[in-house]
């Protein structure tokens, strides 16, 4: 929707870039609901190495991204991507409309060849609780481990590749797991050039300063953002103190924290976490 023409000036600039500050290194992904895509866009996003995320759910009747023609459209645009070699995956939204439906969902995954997906799990109202249901969420995401855990098909899921890493002494980078301590390191910027805390789920979150008129080093000094930083860090060191799965979450995202300070998802962390560690013992005591 940027435009074309627009991407290629991006790229030019960040070459411009690299050559006044040698080291300097970018990296380009876009996240989009895959209808707008065609070869011109997939051989340009290949050639320049881009990383596409495309939004889809599953199958039509539980695809929460699903537009007004379906996902036909979108899943044809995948097949090109695959056969251009282009690195892409999809992101889901795990709704209760995944109740029961784990194993249809791998098998979607297998039958149009995605071999890499990040799950989200949203909170639409904080002060509503309003989610997919902890009970839903654990029994998909359990299903969903053994298929992909015991399945031939490769496959990527950030979730799961980030539990499993921690169970083996690895370490992660993602923000998730870190309990809280990254909080700050990352921003979101909006079109107008607001910066915001995080990956906000509502539009009504006060800013944080403009990169039109405000440096980083300013925004990162704001008493605005200090504030959430140790809001976050404090929440999960007072909640998750005597948690018996703390090694393995790290506290979950602090955007999934409802006003009360606690997880939207800590049920399910408490009991997908120790599933997923008793596979991998399991799995290093028969090699």
């Amino acid at each position: 929707m940027w435009g074309y023409d627009n991407f290629v000036e991006a790229l030019q600039l960040q070459k411009d870039l690299t050559q006044k500050y040698p080291g300097l290194l970018f990296d380009n992904s876009i996240q989009t609901n895959g209808s707008l895509l065609n070869e011109k866009w997939i051989d340009f996003f290949s050639e320049n190495e881009f990383n596409i995320g495309i939004s889809i759910d599953g199958p039509d009747d539980i695809n929460f991204h699903k537009g007004a023609l379906g996902s036909d459209v979108v899943l044809d645009n995948i097949r090109m991507l695959s056969e251009k070699n282009c690195h892409f995956g999809i992101l889901s939204v795990i709704t209760n409309k995944h109740q029961g439906r784990a194993d249809d969902y791998y098998d979607f995954l297998v039958e149009h060849n995605i071999h890499s997906v990040g799950f989200c799990y949203c909170v639409y109202n904080l002060d509503e609780h309003s989610t997919v249901r902890n009970d839903v969420l654990t029994s998909f995401l359990k299903r969903f481990f053994i298929r992909f855990y015991e399945g031939s098909f490769r496959l990527n899921v950030r979730e799961f590749d980030n539990v499993i890493k921690i169970c083996l002494g690895i370490p992660t980078h993602s923000c998730t797991f870190a309990k809280r301590e990254r909080c700050g390191n990352f921003f979101s910027i909006r079109p107008n050039g607001e910066v915001y805390f995080c990956d906000p789920y509502s539009l009504d979150v006060p800013s944080l300063g403009n990169v039109l008129k405000d440096t980083f080093e300013d925004i990162k000094s704001k008493p605005e953002l200090l504030r959430i930083m140790i809001a976050a860090r404090e929440g999960a060191q007072m909640r998750c103190a005597d948690c018996e799965v703390k090694s393995l979450c790290g506290g979950g995202c602090y955007r999934s924290t409802y006003p009360d300070g606690s997880n939207a998802f800590c049920d399910t962390f408490k009991r997908l976490y120790p599933f997923i560690e008793d596979y991998v013992r399991s799995y290093r005591k028969s090699e």
